[in-house]
């Protein structure tokens, strides 16, 4: 099989993340590529929703978010995110995953502590998507 070229690769970006809405899901366990055995945030009484996130246009193969994605306040425990999934759908649970991957240098244990919670953010420009 031929190598795909970064045109192919780009145009598959655009097409995955920029011509339809993407969601951000943030998990404890990661799932595997066919969307199985990951553990997503409970939304039941957390705070806890899918973030939508949008994409600059594909460059060299990859593709950045262009804004920061903020998420609410966690009302309770999230417990250690370690792990984010791009899916089709805002839905918890639901849609189709588009990619997924661990949070780069380890999970993330977000808290709800008396009267404020901690807040999950991706800055922009350091959600990085690649098809090379």
């Amino acid at each position: 099989m031929a190598a795909k070229s970064i045109y192919a690769s780009n145009r598959t970006l655009e097409y995955l993340l920029r011509t339809a809405s993407v969601y951000v899901a943030l998990f404890t366990v990661l799932p595997d590529v066919n969307n199985a055995g990951g553990t997503e945030v409970s939304g039941t009484g957390t705070a806890y929703t899918r973030k939508l996130v949008t994409f600059n246009a594909a460059s060299g193969a990859q593709c950045v978010n262009s804004a920061d994605i903020i998420f609410n306040q966690a009302t309770a425990n999230w417990g250690a995110v370690a792990a984010f999934g791009l899916y089709d759908s805002a839905t918890i649970g639901a849609g189709n995953q588009l990619y997924a991957d661990p949070i780069p240098g380890g999970s993330v244990t977000i808290s709800a502590g008396s009267g404020y919670g901690d807040q999950f953010m991706i800055p922009a420009g350091t959600l990085i998507c690649s098809e090379s």
